[in-house]
């Protein structure tokens, strides 16, 4: 009997990916009325002598299942699943035994000591540049498989920071104006480096204000930098001229440059804006 799969009838789920099969795929199935651990062991004797040699049938097994749970820069051993698939080396005398047990009427349970190994973990800590290392040894006469994963030892992030100060003038401007700037005008700088490469970044704009005041110099607020939405300062004894400016950033990532623009909001007196 022959089982077909047929193309595009067949879909694989990859974590969260389907894929959806094109090649048609067909299998054969033998109906047998033997008892079916005596046909394979039957199967098993009879093989010819160049079935034997070139046979190259499960030329592994899986051993066990390792698995990661990654947090940030480092991996953390979750979990060890022993045998996964079910797969186990049977010798052609275990083979006969159970061939003799099925003919009994005898059941052999999967597992038992003769067939069976254990399981051990250790997780290592590696220099920091290295690698993560795993390996597996066997312990022959305990029947214990020793899994040894080494992970690199966490290191500080590498975070690039780039600072600086750019002015745009205000034009046209008039002192004669009675706020000095029409208020609702828009600005913009030149398409500037941030010398941190290609690639997204952040980049956090704020109006610089400074004015001559005794008393503000002697509390040190004589000089400010307004971030964020300046309007919650609006109507209160915190707020000043760059209150009155709301401020934006394009960054170009393929270009590692950005623009910065501004717009008018309030009354201002100035011929320039400084930005940083």
């Amino acid at each position: 009997m022959e089982l077909a799969v047929l193309g595009g009838k067949a879909e694989v789920r990859l974590g969260d990916r389907l894929v959806h099969t094109e090649l048609v795929s067909v299998g054969k199935i033998e109906i047998t009325p033997d008892d079916l651990v005596e046909r394979l062991v039957s199967d098993y004797y009879n093989r010819k002598l160049d079935q034997v040699t070139q046979a190259n049938e499960q030329p592994f097994l899986y051993l066990a299942k390792v698995c990661l749970l990654q947090m940030n820069a480092t991996y953390v051993i979750e979990k060890v699943v022993p045998v996964p698939f079910g797969e186990y080396v049977y010798t052609p005398a275990l083979l006969q035994k159970l061939a003799m047990s099925a003919q009994k009427g005898k059941q052999v349970e999967q597992g038992s000591p003769a067939d069976s190994f254990r399981v051990t973990t250790r997780v290592k800590e590696i220099a920091a540049g290295d690698k993560p290392q795993f390996d597996v040894s066997y312990d022959n006469l305990a029947s214990v498989y020793q899994f040894e994963l080494g992970l690199p030892r966490p290191g500080k992030a590498n975070e690039q920071v780039a600072t600086g100060v750019v002015e745009i003038p205000i034009e046209p401007y008039c002192s004669n104006w009675p706020f000095g700037v029409k208020i609702g005008n828009r600005y913009f700088s030149e398409e500037l480096k941030h010398s941190l490469g290609k690639g997204n970044v952040y980049v956090s704009a704020g109006i610089e204000d400074f004015h001559a005041d005794v008393i503000d110099e002697l509390l040190s607020q004589h000089e400010q930098v307004m971030y964020g939405h300046s309007s919650v300062f609006d109507d209160s004894e915190y707020a000043t001229d760059a209150a009155h400016f709301a401020v934006g950033v394009i960054v170009y990532p393929q270009k590692g440059t950005f623009r910065i623009g501004f717009q008018v909001k309030g009354p201002v007196q100035t011929d320039r804006a400084r930005i940083r």
